[in-house]
């Protein structure tokens, strides 16, 4: 008969003590996983070691890329900024050329068109002169017959006939005088005229003087001459001269 087996879970006493004990199992168990777990370590940090080789390359790649792209970014924006300042520069001197032609064209404009207000104000000028003298010329020779007559006067015994042919050439003469400050009357300043008209109503007076008798007591013919008609006749001749002399050159301005 077998013997009862020990209370509380005690070894058997029966049969054959087992030579392993928990003690050498995890020995040999901890023998066996020491090397296990260190080549799994190993592999861990290899795995990780390679993975984080490979995350530095690919960031290395991506920093690179990157640089890359900011260099050609970089190389476009210069390359576009030199081109802007290429384009501004040509435009600017294309500005600077139209301008310099848009210049020059105009100074050759105001120049021509100086030239032709010259050429005009010397033809105006000279057209001037030409009639002013045209004008004094004729003035002038009716005048000298006028003072032809004056000096018939002056030296007195006419006869009623003589006097009234003396009456009548000093008014045809004054009528064609008339006539001839009436068509260059643009061609004298006012102030001739104005003269005129004083030298023609002293005349006026000795035309009046040749149609009255003595006994109506008219003043004499030299008393109106010496006194009226020769310092008008003067006056009118040096005017007329002197608007002929300011006219005698033409401006070259």
């Amino acid at each position: 008969m077998q013997e009862p087996a020990e209370v509380g879970g005690g070894p058997s006493v029966s049969g054959n003590k087992s030579p392993w004990n928990s003690l050498e199992v995890v020995k040999i168990i901890m023998s066996a996983a020491t090397p296990i777990a260190i080549a799994a370590l190993g592999i861990m940090v290899s795995a990780q070691n390679s993975q984080e080789s490979i995350a530095r390359e690919a960031n290395a790649r991506k920093e690179s890329i990157a640089r890359d792209d900011q260099t050609r970014r970089e190389a476009v924006q210069r390359d576009q900024e030199a081109r802007r300042e290429a384009i501004l520069r040509g435009q600017v001197a294309a500005d600077q050329a139209f301008q310099r032609e848009t210049s020059l064209r105009d100074e050759g404009f105001r120049r021509e068109d100086q030239i032709r207000r010259q050429a005009l104000i010397r033809e105006q000028f000279q057209r001037l002169a030409d009639r002013r003298m045209e004008f004094w010329q004729k003035v002038s020779s009716k005048l000298a017959e006028v003072d032809r007559i004056v000096a018939i006067v002056a030296a007195g015994d006419q006869n009623a006939e003589q006097r009234r042919s003396l009456v009548t050439n000093l008014r045809r003469i004054m009528r064609e005088c008339d006539d001839i400050f009436i068509i260059y009357s643009p061609y004298y300043s006012g102030g001739l005229g104005i003269q005129y008209r004083l030298y023609k109503a002293a005349v006026q007076d000795l035309m009046l003087f040749l149609q009255a008798t003595e006994d109506r007591g008219m003043r004499s013919g030299g008393r109106i001459i010496d006194e009226m008609l020769r310092p008008q006749y003067e006056r009118l001749l040096t005017m007329g001269a002197a608007e002929v002399a300011s006219l005698s050159q033409v401006p070259v301005r």
